[in-house]
Formats: structure tokens, sequence, C-alpha cells
């Protein structure tokens, strides 16, 4: 059983790095899922090379170390989250995890934000914080409207409440009362605004 411990997180984080360098390596050039091409002679590797990160078989150019230090990387990762989970448990969060290593490494290797990586992440982010939340329309949507709208006693509008969150719920103060005051603009925001 302890050799389980060790054994799978590692094995999903090899996985996991080998999906990043997957990606990585055929997303900027392709903007779809092909087989992985040589940088220097643009020869596709077969998978059993490309796996094992050994040079190309045309013209023996060396992949460098980036496939080397994902893996290593991920398997790290891989070791940390599954000895401290987040709530949302070990294979969502290295789903996210992998997710936004993807990102980084086109980002970092080829300067490059790709639509597909945003539109996956924006479902991703969507997916995961239904799944950890609830949905949208009884949470966000709700709690908002009930924040923003209901009156206080004394017949002011109430802007804004103090969250939980504190640090967000002072940076989005500011844009509250500016989207509240577009879309009411009889009520004047800065008058009315009363912080609990």
């Amino acid at each position: 059983m302890m050799i389980f411990v060790i054994v799978f997180p590692i094995l999903a984080g090899w996985l996991g790095g080998w999906l990043i360098n997957y990606l990585a390596d055929t997303l900027p050039l392709t903007h779809r899922l092909t087989r992985p091409a040589c940088k220097q002679c643009g020869q596709e590797y077969s998978a059993g090379v490309y796996l094992s990160f050994r040079p190309c078989q045309n013209c023996g150019h060396h992949r460098g170390l980036r496939p080397w230090f994902v893996q290593a990387a991920m398997m790290a990762i891989g070791l940390y989250t599954w000895f401290n989970p987040h709530r949302m448990g070990y294979a969502l969060g290295m789903v996210l995890i992998t997710y936004y290593a993807v990102v980084v490494v086109i980002d970092m290797e080829h300067r490059l934000i790709l639509h597909p990586t945003s539109i996956a992440g924006a479902l991703l982010g969507l997916g995961l914080g239904t799944w950890l939340h609830g949905p949208a329309s009884r949470d966000l949507i709700g709690r908002h409207r009930r924040d923003l709208i209901n009156p206080l006693p004394d017949g002011r509008q109430k802007i804004w409440k103090r969250s939980p969150d504190g640090v967000y719920a002072l940076r989005s103060l500011f844009y509250r009362q500016r989207i509240f005051y577009y879309v009411c603009p009889k009520l004047d925001y800065r008058r009315n605004t009363q912080i609990r």
C-alpha cells in the first residue's frame, strides 16, 4: 500500500508532464492536435521516440531541457498535491494544475496565449466553479443582486457589504459601484455607499 501512495502521484505527474509537453509542442505550431514534429527538420516523431525524449531520427536534433524539466516539475507537483490536496480533490487539482502548466509553458516558450487554451480555461473554470460552488444562477447572480439592490432600514441603498474574502471584495467595490451606477444612473452611488 505504501508503494501505491508514492507511485500513483509520480505516475500521474509523469502523465501530466507528457500531456503538457505534447500540447506545448503541437498547439502553437498547428493550432490543433497533430503528431509532434522536429523543430529542426519538420520530420514527425514516432510515438516511442517522442515519449522517451530521444533525438530526432532524421536529423539527430535534441529537444532540449524543457521536456525533462516539465516532467520533473509535474512529478514533484503530483507528490505535493497528493499529500496536501485541495478541497476539490486530487484528480481535479491535477487537471487544473496541468491546464495552468500548459498555458505557462506555451507562453514562456512561444510568447502566445492561444484561443483554444483560453476557451478550454473558461470551460474548465466554469465547470470547476459550478462543481465547487453550485450553479451561478443561485449563488453569483442571486447573492450580488440581493447585496446591491436591497434597501437599508433607513431607505438608503446598500451597494456593497463586506464579504469573508476581504481583499477581493475591497478591490471589487469600485467596479461594483460603477456597474451599479451605469445600470441605475438615478441613484448617487457615492452618497449611498455603506460598508459593513
